[in-house]
């Protein structure tokens, strides 16, 4: 075993047998109980490279949608929600104080927000200086049980970072000095659709299947539902939905309807076609499923990518991947499957 796996497996381990909650919070999941994730929003100070502003009415929407539900969705923010590395808290949040940190201190139908850091906001994990209790801010991971054991492990997924966890605060002067150059140069994300599974996300994918556990990370900005992602094929196949839909709406003649697959229809069309590009160059793009990956391991992708966001649903039993389109903020479920149903079966 590597020297990096090794590291992840034992952060990993750690989190899962923590039951005195030091580096954790546990939570229920079944029954009565339901969680929006988020992750890698990236949020900056609305300048140069702050890949998330082109989003910022998308997350709105989605928080608002799941905040709105009777099923009283809570929330977990599962790490890099602030772009720390390029930008203060205090002018990350006079950026978006009046949209995206109005809807998380709004509340509403009994939603609770859960915290837990990443790679580039872990300042949240310091000890707070204004506290007489040793504690953190935020916490490394969640942990959600269903009865006694330990099911499902939420965590944000730098610890299968080469230099995780004794060098990760001067890893942080190296990502700082990009993001400045970040925003000189007003570098802007690749799309989600050329986007594979990672390094990490194959080292996540080994501990579940080793532990017989789900996984869900961040970091990667890969979205994974279990040997799936959103790949080519699913994006040709939503188009001829979406065209079907469009020429079914427009003989009905209802004009809402029509302009808003429209722009799906033209907003899918364009992004075919720029995957075409990439492939008649020589890109790679890739195939969906991979086979090599188990059916424990997920991932909730990102929210700062020119053309969506992506989370992940816990709803009681149920495990879904979706996707928000920018262009008319829609939902759009890309898989879901029955959580006892997938650790009932091998990995």
């Amino acid at each position: 075993m590597s020297n990096t796996k090794e590291k992840a497996f034992k952060a990993f381990n750690r989190l899962v047998k923590d039951d005195q909650g030091k580096d954790t919070i546990t939570l229920d999941y079944g029954e009565g109980h339901r969680y929006v994730v988020f992750s890698d929003l990236h949020m900056g100070d609305g300048t140069g490279a702050d890949n998330f502003k082109q989003n910022e009415t998308t997350f709105v929407k989605a928080l608002q949608y799941y905040k709105n539900l009777p099923g009283n969705y809570s929330i977990i923010l599962l790490g890099d929600i602030e772009e720390l590395h390029q930008a203060t808290l205090y002018k990350i949040f006079k950026r978006y104080r009046e949209s995206v940190y109005k809807e998380f201190l709004s509340g509403g139908n009994g939603n609770k927000i859960y915290r837990v850091f990443g790679n580039h906001d872990i300042d949240f994990s310091w000890i707070d200086p204004l506290s007489s209790e040793v504690r953190r801010m935020a916490v490394e991971g969640i942990r959600l049980k269903k009865g006694n054991d330990v099911d499902i492990l939420l965590t944000h997924g730098h610890q299968a970072m080469e230099t995780f966890e004794e060098d990760l605060h001067v890893v942080r002067l190296g990502t700082t000095f990009f993001r400045y150059v970040e925003r000189i140069l007003k570098i802007k994300s690749n799309s989600i659709f050329v986007e594979a599974p990672a390094k990490k996300d194959y080292i996540y994918d080994e501990w579940a299947k080793k532990e017989k556990k789900i996984i869900i990370c961040g970091h990667t900005h890969c979205p994974i539902f279990a040997k799936h992602f959103i790949d080519y094929d699913w994006i040709v196949k939503k188009y001829q939905e979406v065209k079907d839909k469009y020429r079914e709406a427009k003989n009905t003649g209802n004009d809402e309807e029509i302009s808003r697959l429209k722009k799906r229809k033209e907003w899918l069309y364009y992004r075919i076609n720029r995957m075409n590009r990439k492939k008649e160059v020589g890109i790679r793009l890739p195939d969906s499923p991979d086979q090599s990956l188990s059916t424990h391991s997920f991932n909730t992708g990102a929210c700062l990518f020119r053309d969506a966001i992506t989370n992940i649903e816990i709803d009681e039993n149920t495990i879904r991947l979706v996707y928000w389109y920018n262009k008319d903020h829609q939902r759009d479920v890309f898989m879901e499957a029955e959580i006892p149903s997938i650790l009932a079966q091998g990995v």
